[in-house]
C-alpha cells in the first residue's frame, strides 16, 4: 500500500499541469480514493505535511481489525467513488469478455439471492449470437460508457454500455450501487438489475 501511496504522491506532485490529462486525474483519483479507502493515514500524514500542519499523524491501520465505524466512508468524495464504480463496472466487463460466468456472477449481487454463473451465461448468451466479442480497448473504457442514470440516499442506478467490435454499442449493464453496502465493504457493491439492450 505504501508503494500505491508513493505513485499517488508522485503524480500530484510533478505531473506538469499542462500534462493532467483526463486519463491521469482518474488515475490520480483513483489511486487516491484505494489509498484513502485502505489506510488513510498514509494520505493524512502526507497531506498535513504538505499543509505544513506539524508532526506526522502516527496511525497503523489493520483492515482485519477495522470495525464499520472505523472505516472510511468511500462514498463521502463523490468524483473518487465515481472513479471507483467505473473501474469496478469495466472489470466486470473484463469477466464478461472472457465469458468467465462465475467470476462476473461474484462480482455481482442479485436482488433474490446471489447471481450465479448460470444466470451470467444464460442473460449473455443472446449478446454473443448479434456480436463476436466484447471491446476492453481503451476507447471502450472511456468515461461516456459509464452513465449514472439517478442517485438517491440508498443508490446510484447506472448504466454500463458493453462495446462491440461492429460499435452497435447496443447492450449494457443495467446495476444499482448500494451505498451502504459499499461504504462497509470498502468498495463499490454492484447490484445487477438486467443485461440487456
Amino acid at each position: 500500500m505504501r508503494y500505491l501511496s508513493d505513485v499517488y504522491k508522485t503524480l500530484v506532485q510533478t505531473v506538469p499541469a499542462a500534462a493532467k490529462t483526463a486519463e491521469v486525474d482518474d488515475i490520480v483519483t483513483f489511486l487516491g480514493a484505494i489509498v484513502r479507502a485502505t489506510d488513510s493515514s498514509l494520505l493524512d500524514e502526507w497531506e498535513g505535511m504538505q499543509r505544513g500542519a506539524g508532526a506526522p499523524v502516527e496511525s497503523v491501520r489493520d483492515d482485519s481489525v477495522l470495525t464499520t465505524a472505523d472505516r472510511v466512508d468511500i462514498t463521502r468524495d463523490e468524483k473518487a467513488f465515481t472513479v471507483l464504480v467505473r473501474n469496478r463496472l469495466f472489470s466486470v466487463l473484463r469477466l464478461l469478455g472472457r465469458q468467465d460466468w462465475e467470476g462476473a456472477a461474484a462480482a455481482l449481487q442479485g436482488d433474490e439471492g446471489p447471481v450465479t454463473a448460470e444466470r451470467m451465461a444464460q442473460a449473455f448468451a443472446p449478446f454473443y449470437e448479434e456480436h463476436r466479442a466484447v471491446r476492453l480497448d481503451p476507447g471502450a473504457r472511456a468515461a461516456t460508457h459509464t452513465r449514472i442514470v439517478a442517485k438517491d440516499e440508498a443508490c446510484w442506478h447506472v448504466e454500463q454500455v458493453i462495446c462491440d467490435p461492429e460499435d452497435a454499442n447496443d447492450w449494457a449493464l443495467f446495476c444499482r450501487v448500494d451505498l451502504e453496502a459499499s461504504r462497509s465493504a470498502g468498495h463499490p457493491v454492484l447490484v445487477l438489475d438486467r443485461i440487456g439492450t
